[in-house]
């Protein structure tokens, strides 16, 4: 008979490869994971720290400026007040006389108005005329002893001239009697072109004007209060009050380590500050407008905070730049008895950084510390969770690739995973069980698929085997089941072993009888060969079994084989509930009937011409007849299969 033919499959088609992603341990995303939540919420609190820090210490500079704000409003409201009460006073009862008299009585009203508000500086009167008489504060220092008297009140008299005014100066001692006295000179002043004197020749009641450089060369800064007589609206009564005071007031109330507070006007003109006023009068006669010339540090931050202001007057926070350094201001315009003034406050950045900073770097470092504890209990965590799992992925890999050893479970006291370890179990004994009643090249091909089987098969070569035991319903009427079963459990294991270790596929038992194929392919031309080695070794195992048997008073075992090479259906049949994988067609009812020719000729293992085709050059076959098959109309060439080395 001719040997069967062998289809050789054509090149593979590559499939396009799919792009594997990239993966990472379950132990690395578990540390990721935690470190990014440790991170973010770490961060978090570090940022609201920090904020929260800048807002307390905005919140305490903040109030810290409101007190000086209204400290500062409430000693020039008290200026006011003092002096107010002292014009009311001039205005009520106005002293008459001539301007000697005038200048002793006023003299007298500054030293008792003094008392309760030393920043008043002098009392002026003046008419519609020109006529003038000015009271202040002598500027020539304190009396020394063993010297003539100096005077501590000056009384500037002056009347209009030709080509201007002409001022004398009589000089009071503390008694108020007169100590000196200068002869008429001309001066340029007129008291009606003075802001407090024309403010006030038109009002019905007090005026304040804004603060301005005081007469004479003293560089002090200050405001005026004003009021004309009623029964006389030429005349005006004015009181000068002084800015210097506010300086001292203003160093007071500093709280922060180099805060600077500075009050000026409206119009660049510096009213006090908590440096106390530049040397420089000039600077101060100059104002803080115009070009920044080269100054004091206290002058150059002044003239840094009015260019703030200057920039945007509605802002009350704002970052100024001065030396290259920044500081940060707090900057409120403000109005006292209808005059306007300005209030800044300033504060080293550094004062704000430096805490932030600290804050920042300690919570820094107790984030760091928290971090590392964390990365500490999430590794152990991580590990505790991924160390089973990877145990568990290992078994399951172990599974599918039918490495069915005894396992170690792995410990784990986490719920799900002791619900996964009894599933891989389950599926260990299921793939197991499953093996065990399927041939296992085909529960292998339905794990590396992937699907779920289905009916239905494909033609294939195969070299199919029959086996049957000799006489074997004589040896099961005289033995019991419990006897029968368990000797030929042995039987079949010694057939089975071998059939399986040549790659050959259980296929079924039948009774006695054991029904095996071997799927031949191109690609393997030794499949034949392993075949009919396979059958040789059973023919030897079951020989020596039986020696067991006949010692153990058992019947032996005699058996028969039969094989034959060619095409059949090989696939799954059944119903979609229960399925069998077998082979089926011509070829396995000549391998049956082959193996039922043993018998007529009284051999033990008889194969086809096919598979004598087939086999390869290491066996011997002796031809035994050209036999009729039983169920077939073809005649089959039948040979005594035996080693090559028996020949």
């Amino acid at each position: 008979m001719a040997a069967p033919h062998l289809r050789r499959s054509g090149p593979a088609t590559a499939a396009p490869r799919t792009p594997v992603p990239r993966t990472a341990s379950l132990r690395t995303v578990i540390g990721l994971a935690f470190a990014l939540i440790l991170l973010a919420s770490g961060g978090a609190l570090v940022w609201l720290d920090q904020r929260a820090t800048l807002h307390l210490l905005q919140d305490q500079i903040d109030g810290q400026f409101d007190v000086l704000v209204k400290g500062a409003a409430t000693q020039i409201e008290d200026q006011f007040d003092s002096a107010d009460a002292a014009l009311n006073t001039l205005a009520l009862s106005p002293p008459s006389g001539d301007p000697d008299r005038v200048g002793a009585v006023l003299a007298r009203v500054l030293g008792s108005v003094a008392v309760s508000s030393p920043a008043v500086l002098s009392i002026v009167t003046a008419d519609a005329a020109g006529r003038y008489v000015m009271v202040q504060r002598s500027l020539h220092g304190a009396v020394r002893a063993n010297k003539p008297p100096r005077p501590v009140y000056d009384v500037r008299i002056g009347e209009p001239g030709e080509g201007g005014s002409v001022e004398r100066v009589i000089g009071l001692g503390a008694d108020f009697g007169e100590v000196s006295r200068s002869a008429p000179a001309p001066v340029d002043f007129d008291a009606r072109r003075r802001p407090w004197y024309t403010l006030a020749v038109d009002a019905p009641a007090a005026v304040t004007t804004p603060p301005y450089l005081f007469r004479g060369g003293t560089g002090r800064y200050g405001f005026s209060i004003s009021r004309r007589i009623e029964g006389d609206p030429g005349r005006v009564f004015s009181l000068d009050v002084r800015l210097d005071s506010l300086s001292l007031n203003l160093k007071r109330g500093l709280v922060f380590p180099g805060q600077h507070v500075a009050v000026f006007s409206p119009d660049g003109s510096i009213l006090g500050d908590s440096a106390g006023r530049p040397a420089d009068r000039a600077a101060i006669a100059r104002g803080l407008r115009g070009a920044a010339e080269p100054g004091s540090p206290d002058l150059d931050l002044d003239r840094a905070l009015y260019g703030a202001y200057r920039a945007d007057p509605a802002a009350h926070d704002q970052a100024v730049t001065v030396g290259g350094r920044t500081v940060y201001a707090n900057i409120a315009p403000v109005t006292v008895n209808g005059t306007s003034l300005v209030i800044a406050s300033s504060v080293p950045a550094d004062v704000f950084d430096g805490p932030a900073n600290r804050l920042l770097l300690w919570s820094l470092g107790v984030q760091a510390a928290v971090m590392a504890a964390g990365f500490v209990l999430v590794d152990l965590a991580a590990r505790s969770i991924a160390r089973p799992i990877g145990l568990l992925a290992a078994d399951v890999e172990a599974i599918i690739q039918f490495r069915f050893s005894a396992r170690s479970p792995p410990a784990s006291r986490i719920r799900e995973i002791r619900r996964l370890l009894g599933a891989v179990d389950t599926l260990d004994l299921t793939l197991r069980a499953f093996s065990t009643y399927l041939p296992e090249r085909f529960v292998r091909a339905i794990v590396d698929r992937g699907e779920a089987p289905a009916l239905g098969g494909q033609r294939r070569p195969v070299v199919v085997m029959f086996s049957d035991v000799q006489g074997f319903s004589g040896i099961a009427e005289t033995m019991s089941p419990d006897e029968l079963i368990p000797q030929l459990s042995r039987y079949f294991a010694e057939i089975s072993a071998e059939v399986l270790a040549s790659g050959g596929i259980l296929d079924k038992f039948i009774g006695d009888s054991v029904m095996a194929f071997w799927p031949l392919d191109a690609s393997d031309p030794g499949c034949a060969a392993r075949a009919c080695a396979a059958v040789l070794s059973a023919c030897r195992r079951v020989d020596a079994l039986n020696a067991v048997f006949i010692a153990e008073g058992r019947p032996a075992l005699v058996t028969r084989f039969g094989l034959h090479a060619g095409d059949a259906m090989v696939g799954s049949v059944g119903t979609a509930e229960r399925m069998n994988y077998t082979a089926l067609g011509h070829t396995v009812n000549v391998a049956s009937r082959i193996e039922q020719l043993n018998k007529r000729y009284g051999t033990s293992v008889l194969v086809s011409a096919a598979l004598r085709d087939v086999a390869g050059p290491g066996f011997r076959f002796r031809h035994i007849d050209d036999a009729e098959v039983r169920g077939t109309q073809d005649r089959v060439d039948v040979y005594e299969l035996a080693p090559a080395e028996a020949a």
